[in-house]
This record gives C-alpha cells, sequence and structure tokens, in this order.
C-alpha cells in the first residue's frame, strides 16, 4: 500500500511539474506581445473638452455612462451630461476581435487607422466572418464631433475605436489587435508568402503577365491590399485586404505545429494587444478545439444603405446606422 501511495504522490509531483513547465512556457510566449494600457489616457491630451465613457456590464446589459469634462491648465471642472444607455448582443459562443492595421507612427504621433476589420469566431458554428468596416464611414465617435470612423483610433487609440463600434453598431468588442504595416510584411514573409487570385486590371497594376493566381511576399501583399488606384477605389480595397487575411489564415492552418511555433516566436513582438494573457489562452482554447471552414466576409456599410456625401469638407460616407446594424448583427448572430 506504502508503495502505491508514494508512487501515486510521484506521478502527481510529475503532473504538477509538467504543469507548472507548460504554463511558463505558455507565459513566456504571451510575454512577447506588446500590450497597450495607454489609449485613455491619450483622449485627455487633445482636446480641452471630452466625454469620457465608462462602461458598466450587468448580466447581458452593457450601459455606457458619458461623463463631459472639461480640462485648462488652471483647472480641471466635471459635469455630468445626460446618461445614455444601449444594449450590446452578447453571445459567449460568439467572439469578435478587431483587427487593426495602422501606419507605424509613435504613440504620440499616432495615425489613422488603415484597416478595419472584426474577425468574428461563431464556436458553435465553426465559422469565421471578416468584417471590413471602411474608413470613410461617417460615425458617432464618444466624446468628439461626428467624423470618419478611422479618426477614433488616431484619438484614443483601440479603446476609444472599440467605444465607436460598440456605439454605433451594438455589438461587443471582446478584443483588440493592432499590426503595423512592417511587421505586416515580415509576417506574410514568414509564412512564406500567399497566393491570391488576381483580376486582369489588378494584374496589369501590379506588373504580373496576367490574371491568375499569383504568389505575393510581404512587400507585394501589403502593396495589394492597401491598393486604391483599380477598380472601385476603397470597396475593392476592403475586399482585397479580406483576401489576403482569408490567403494567410489558409497558409497557417495547414503548417505543422513546429513551423507555427516558430511563427509565433517571430511575429509576436510585433503584435500590439489590450488582451491579458488569460484571456488570450481561453481565446486560443476556443479556437483550437474545433475546425473552422473558410471564413466568410462582409463589409460596412452595406450596399444602399449609405451616401456618400461632403461634410465640413470631408468626403464622407455617411450610412443609415439603423440598416447597417440591423444588417451587421443579423450576419453575425443569425437574428432578425
Amino acid at each position: 500500500m506504502n508503495k502505491i501511495i508514494k508512487a501515486l504522490k510521484t506521478f502527481i509531483y510529475m503532473v504538477l511539474i509538467l504543469c507548472v513547465t507548460v504554463v511558463g512556457f505558455v507565459y513566456g510566449f504571451l510575454n512577447k506581445i506588446n500590450r497597450t494600457d495607454t489609449h485613455k489616457a491619450e483622449r485627455f491630451e487633445n482636446a480641452p473638452s471630452i466625454m469620457e465613457t465608462t462602461r458598466i456590464t450587468e448580466g447581458t446589459t452593457t450601459t455606457y455612462t458619458q461623463t463631459k469634462k472639461y480640462t485648462t491648465p488652471a483647472q480641471t471642472a466635471e459635469i455630468t451630461s445626460g446618461i445614455k444607455e444601449y444594449d450590446l448582443w452578447p453571445d459567449k459562443q460568439i467572439i469578435n476581435i478587431m483587427l487593426i492595421g495602422h501606419d507605424g507612427r509613435s504613440n504620440k504621433e499616432k495615425g489613422r487607422s488603415d484597416t478595419m476589420i472584426l474577425a468574428t469566431l461563431n464556436v458553435k458554428e465553426h465559422s469565421i466572418q471578416l468584417t471590413s468596416f471602411m474608413r470613410d464611414l461617417y460615425v458617432q465617435i464618444p466624446g468628439y464631433k461626428d467624423n470618419r470612423i478611422n479618426l477614433s483610433y488616431q484619438l484614443g487609440g483601440m479603446s476609444l475605436l472599440q467605444e465607436t463600434i460598440e456605439k454605433n453598431f451594438q455589438i461587443p468588442v471582446d478584443g483588440n489587435i493592432e499590426v503595423d504595416f512592417k511587421a505586416f510584411e515580415k509576417a506574410i514573409d514568414s509564412i512564406g508568402g500567399i497566393d491570391v487570385e488576381l483580376n486582369t486590371s489588378e494584374a496589369r497594376y501590379l506588373g504580373y503577365e496576367k490574371a491568375g493566381t499569383a504568389h505575393m511576399d510581404g512587400r507585394m501583399a501589403l502593396i495589394y491590399a492597401r491598393l486604391r488606384a483599380v477598380g472601385n477605389c476603397d470597396y475593392e480595397r476592403t475586399e482585397r485586404q479580406r483576401k489576403v487575411l482569408t490567403a494567410a489564415f489558409e497558409k497557417v492552418t495547414n503548417m505543422n505545429p513546429v513551423k507555427v511555433i516558430d511563427l509565433l516566436n517571430q511575429c509576436l513582438p510585433m503584435v500590439t494587444t489590450d488582451m491579458t494573457n488569460m484571456e488570450i489562452i481561453r481565446l486560443a482554447t476556443k479556437v483550437l478545439s474545433v475546425d473552422y471552414n473558410k471564413p466568410e466576409t462582409f463589409r460596412i456599410p452595406i450596399d444602399g444603405a449609405y451616401k456618400a456625401e461632403v461634410i465640413r469638407g470631408m468626403e464622407v460616407l455617411k450610412p443609415d446606422l439603423d440598416k447597417n446594424r440591423k444588417a451587421l448583427q443579423e450576419s453575425l448572430y443569425n437574428r432578425k
């Protein structure tokens, strides 16, 4: 009996040591990711009068309380304005992660986000949807005048961009991941490039001999993803961005685990997120637990639910928010 107990204790110790080793390895891996916790503070540096938004979640209802703050070098006064409440559409089986691409300026000179794609993982239906938000979309930015949606990132980073998405479209954003264009190039090169289907106009502009499948390295993939000179300007540009992400997704899912680990070693230091290590582990657990289908794509604004206008000298796309909000919620949650 004593030998059995001793053997059992030894086994338990070995399991504990293994668990500690694995957890240490995973956390060491994830600690390579850049973290941001300064975006909310940045909002207070850009305007003498702003709206501070407080997010409170109780059960399935998320409440946003907005407080107007006036700040001057001499004094700070606080006046509480009207409280605005609206419900998000939470679903534990559906995870929304905002992917942000920007031009790599420093935090003190933050550029506008060039790419905003919401990656939605539906664990129950084993599906992924990539939703592009066009950068000229004219929306409400909490604390500021209505403006292009990509200005929210410049004013308050991923935090304010998240608030803007949630306020206008009433869907939760569970986390944000951002990468600059240099990191994007390196990531594509790290997976050996991608294959993308080109039409005749794209092939001619990019210097390929003919339309069809083209192999691209990181530099060419970036040029392709940012291309606006061919086709219907920003509409097709956002479609190209989704095609690049889909091609990269398919390439990575077919890599062996050793190459994936090597890829993460190279790419994680080029990524910035507001998610904690535990949140990333939970997300990864859900992602790895099922086999996902090829990503579906979507775009906001939807066709027929916006107008091209000039507002305060800006060329913008003014959406019918009710129609776009309903279309997005139906697409993500299959609710009508």
